[in-house]
């Protein structure tokens, strides 16, 4: 299967931005993974029995719904599907959300179903960013409707964005960093890190770079848990370099949203 992706910029359109001038057309998008969908087995090649004469036939499966064959020899209509003689390849949905940080004032996010098959099954998980290539599809209209939904076919997946878990480190950069952690002023270096081009506010860098690392998950005394996340709220007059220091931050974490406004609680 050929897999295109890459394209010009008048091919990227947001995902709000999706109309019906875009039906069946090749585009990519952008977005936030949200859900994901269990891989399913899904008809391509279908087999079916005649049940007046068992004869067989073959029919190729493209749309969303069963496409038996119109006619037997015999002149009969019924048939019975053969699923064990026929052939099927994973397939598997995802939920895709804008970036919040395209969002403006109190917009909602944008949200697009994606349908993954074949070998882009399980590329990526909830949370990850990605770019996907692909064609969008109508779906039927449920009673008799008109109004059509939709969802886009990817033909290509590529990750803008990883896990924290996925960033890879080389052994060279494995050596710096427990070379860096051996050193008996290691926490004052991380706080001075943070936005050096900031002078002073060492207790709020020292604050994001505790957020940064993360607490430890406990299990008190009667099964009682306490997550190991930590949370940081910034309160100080306009001008204080609070914004700065978050998009310091931003640029540091391997994956992060940096959101301003009324955006802010689609963000968390």
């Amino acid at each position: 299967m050929i897999r295109i992706f890459n394209l010009p910029e008048e091919r990227q359109p947001l995902l709000r931005d999706i109309s019906a001038r875009h039906i069946n057309k090749l585009v990519c998008l952008e977005g936030l993974v949200k859900s994901m969908g269990e891989v399913l087995p899904k008809l391509t090649m279908a087999t079916w029995e005649c049940k007046r004469c068992g004869n067989h036939y073959k029919t190729m499966q493209s749309q969303d719904h069963k496409n038996p064959p119109s006619i037997c020899e015999c002149s009969s209509r019924d048939f019975r599907l053969l699923a064990e003689e026929s052939e099927f390849v994973d397939h598997q949905r995802l939920g895709v959300q804008e970036p919040l940080e395209e969002l403006k004032g109190s917009e909602q996010a944008t949200n697009m179903e994606i349908v993954l098959m074949k070998d882009l099954v399980n590329k990526i998980l909830p949370g990850d960013r990605a770019k996907v290539t692909g064609i969008i599809r109508l779906k039927p209209p449920q009673k008799g409707g008109l109004v059509y939904g939709r969802y886009l076919e990817a033909i290509h997946l590529d990750e803008t964005a990883k896990e924290f878990e996925e960033v890879e480190i080389s052994k060279e950069e494995e050596e710096e960093i427990r070379k860096i952690a051996s050193q008996p002023d290691v926490y004052d270096k991380l706080i001075r890190s943070i936005a050096p081009n900031i002078y002073g506010h060492e207790l709020v860098k020292e604050a994001v770079v505790l957020q940064l690392f993360g607490g430890i998950r406990k299990t008190l005394p009667g099964d009682n848990k306490t997550r190991g996340n930590i949370h940081v709220l910034l309160v100080g007059e306009p001008g204080m370099a609070k914004s700065m220091i978050l998009q310091a931050v931003h640029k540091i974490a391997p994956k992060s949203i940096y959101t301003a406004g009324k955006t802010t609680t689609g963000a968390g």
